[in-house]
């Protein structure tokens, strides 16, 4: 899917890792590692 047609969170989620124009493995390979903010 064209980039252009990507969702916010898409494309935010494509920005992670390059390239940034494509969701690609890397790019839930860094959002694992990376840590979630819990809410209190």
């Amino acid at each position: 899917m064209p980039f252009s047609k990507y969702s916010k969170k898409q494309k935010k989620l494509a920005r992670v890792a390059p390239p940034r124009d494509k969701i690609t493995g890397a790019d839930f390979k860094a959002m694992k590692k990376k840590k979630k903010k819990k809410k209190k």
